[in-house]
C-alpha cells in the first residue's frame, strides 16, 4: 500500500512539474511571436551609415537602401528609410505610403485603382513613425514595415513612398519634398 500511495505522489509531482514547463514555453513562443510583428523605431548604426553614405553619393534627402525585398504570408519586412532636412528652419515631416500597383506575373500587372485584392488580403505598409519633427540640416532613420496578411495572394507588391513637410503638425499645408520612392515587395 506504502508503494502504491509513493508512485500516486511520484506521478503527481512529475505531472505537475510538466504542465509547468509546458506553461512556460507557451509563454516564451507567444512573447517571442508577438515580438516578431512589431517594427522597430530604431535603425541599426551600420545601415544609418549606408543611409548617409548613399545621400552624400547621391546627393539625395531620402533614402531607403535596398528597395526590393521578398516576405512570406503572416510576416513584417522593414525597410529602412532615412530623411535629411535640407532646409533652413526645423519643420514637421510626413512619410505616406500608398499601394501602387500589384503584379500577378510580369504580364498581368495592375495599376493601384484596378486592384482586384480584397482589402483584408493587401500587403499593407505600416510605420514605426510617419510624422515628426526634423530641425534644420538634420537626418532621421525610421522603418517602413510592409505587413504581408496570410491571404495574400503571390506576386510582386509596389509601394509609393511620398514625404511631405510643413510648419505644423497636422495643420493640412503640407508642401511635397522630393523625391518620391517606390518600394518593392515580392510575396512567396
Amino acid at each position: 500500500m506504502k508503494k502504491g500511495i509513493q508512485l500516486s505522489v511520484n506521478f503527481l509531482v512529475m505531472f505537475i512539474l510538466a504542465i509547468a514547463i509546458f506553461g512556460v514555453g507557451i509563454v516564451f513562443l507567444n512573447k517571442l511571436v508577438h515580438k516578431s510583428d512589431e517594427i522597430t523605431k530604431t535603425v541599426d548604426e551600420r545601415t544609418q551609415q549606408e543611409i548617409l553614405a548613399a545621400m552624400a553619393r547621391t546627393n539625395s534627402k531620402i533614402v531607403i537602401p535596398g528597395v526590393s525585398q521578398t516576405a512570406e504570408r503572416d510576416s513584417i519586412t522593414a525597410f529602412p528609410i532615412g530623411v535629411k532636412n535640407v532646409l533652413d528652419n526645423n519643420y514637421y515631416f510626413i512619410i505616406t505610403p500608398t499601394l501602387a500597383e500589384y503584379a500577378k506575373s510580369p504580364t498581368e500587372v495592375y495599376a493601384e485603382n484596378t486592384i482586384t485584392i480584397p482589402t483584408e488580403d493587401q500587403p499593407k505598409a505600416i510605420l514605426a513613425e510617419n510624422n515628426f519633427l526634423l530641425v534644420a540640416r538634420a537626418e532621421k532613420f525610421t522603418n517602413i514595415g510592409v505587413k504581408v496578411p496570410k491571404g495574400a495572394p503571390k506576386g510582386q507588391y509596389a509601394f509609393d513612398i511620398v514625404t511631405q513637410y510643413d510648419n505644423d503638425q497636422n495643420t493640412g499645408g503640407e508642401q511635397a519634398y522630393p523625391p518620391a520612392l517606390r518600394i518593392y515587395i515580392k510575396v512567396k
